[in-house]
């Protein structure tokens, strides 16, 4: 028989959290967090990276003239943007939830560190992952992997409009 899943992580389109998968969706958020909320009381810890896609898609448009590393690193901030947009939800419906982040901004979100991580999970508090690796030139798909070894999860889900992880943005 197969044994339980004490540890998971998921991974949610910034899209999907978008009005018309542009910026901010209130619904959509809720709707998140009660989803999120839900998989937590079924007995395991949650772990929860968010892309930003809905706030930032790369070098596009007039971006083109932008170094890539410069526009990864808005990227970074847009995945900020939506843990802290979730937190406030998980929030407003009772939901113990912490915004770790790869890039330092102790204003914001406590500093990623892996021991802390699994100490914030096994109180039972819903962990959203920010700014993926830190690092330019990887993706969020990248920082849910890595984080997902580094926290020993048992599983990986991921909710995303895509059909699979990618070398390249898809869309």
């Amino acid at each position: 028989m197969a044994q339980a899943q004490k540890r998971i992580i998921i991974k949610l389109s910034g899209e999907a959290l978008g009005s018309g998968g542009r910026l901010f969706d209130h619904q959509a958020f809720t709707s998140a967090a009660k989803m999120l909320m839900a998989v937590q009381q079924s007995g395991v810890q949650l772990a929860v990276v968010i892309g930003g896609g809905n706030v930032w898609r790369g070098r596009r448009g007039d971006a083109l003239q932008m170094g890539a590393v410069a526009a990864d690193q808005i990227g970074m901030l847009a995945t900020l943007q939506n843990c802290l947009y979730m937190k406030d939800s998980l929030t407003e419906l009772g939901a113990p939830a912490t915004v770790m982040s790869a890039v330092d901004m102790p204003r914001f979100a406590r500093p990623y560190q892996t021991a802390e991580a699994i100490t914030l999970l096994s109180q039972g508090q819903i962990l959203l992952l920010a700014c993926g690796t830190g690092n330019p030139f990887f993706s969020t798909d990248s920082a849910v992997v890595l984080r997902a070894l580094e926290l020993e999860c048992d599983a990986v889900y991921m909710a995303k409009n895509v059909d699979g992880v990618y070398t390249a943005d898809p869309v």
